[in-house]
């Protein structure tokens, strides 16, 4: 279930199911994706990217939230983050026999000199 799909059902836009998600995170990796998602669905990219690093902190190798880090800082505006964590999913990725198709959003979503 996607983030708006999960504020739809609930119909809360307030903080405190945020804050339901960020307390459970420690046990729930994927808590921490989704409340990433969240707030990046709702505008909010600097605190999705800190949620999202947040996660990689307990899952370092997960590509969603690999991915997600460097949607959130394009969307922030901060080249130099955006930049610095395109470069975990390539790594990541590099010897994957098949393709993502995450990863190829990525690659085409980059501007040339980003």
């Amino acid at each position: 279930m996607s983030a708006m799909e999960m504020v739809a059902r609930t119909g809360r836009r307030d903080t405190d199911r945020l804050d339901e998600l960020r307390a459970e995170r420690d046990r729930f990796v994927a808590l921490a994706f989704c409340a990433a998602d969240m707030l990046l669905e709702t505008g909010q990219p600097p605190a999705a990217l800190a949620e999202y690093e947040a996660s990689l902190q307990t899952a370092p190798g997960r590509f969603n939230s690999l991915a997600g880090a460097v949607r959130a800082a394009e969307a922030a505006g901060d080249k130099a983050r955006a930049r610095e964590a395109y470069a975990r999913p390539e790594v990541l990725c590099a010897r994957s026999d098949g393709a993502r198709p995450e990863l190829a959003a990525l690659r085409a979503s980059r501007k040339p000199g980003s």
